[in-house]
């Protein structure tokens, strides 16, 4: 026997996911031999719209970044308060800034089928 998840469970467990998820940083490459990622500047704070439809979207209107010359941006990193890692994207494509800029995440959605 199987079940169904419906919207109103899926909205619950989003909604939940979005009062933990409070802020937004961004990784360079791992490391060759650790695996590890290092964090490129600070973390910004993150909100969240209201789950509907099984689906819940950014409340913040744009994420950025600054990124110095020579940095390179692989991973988007979703944390917690306390700074713990919850979620992460990884970039099909690794930017590597030529001078100083700016790394911009205008739209992040959930979903939960």
């Amino acid at each position: 026997m199987g079940f169904v998840l419906t919207n109103l469970l899926r909205d619950a467990a989003l909604d939940g996911v979005g009062t933990l998820i409070t802020k937004a940083g961004v990784y360079g490459p791992p490391d060759e031999i650790t695996g590890i990622r290092t964090q490129i500047g600070t973390d910004i704070a993150l909100t969240w719209n209201s789950a509907s439809g099984g689906t819940m979207t950014m409340a913040t209107t744009e994420l950025v970044f600054d990124i110095s010359e020579g940095d390179s941006v692989s991973a988007v990193i979703l944390k917690n308060t306390s700074g713990t890692e919850a979620l992460y994207f990884t970039l099909e494509q690794q930017y590597t800034f030529q001078s100083d800029g700016t790394f911009t995440v205008s739209e992040i959605t959930l979903t939960v089928n």
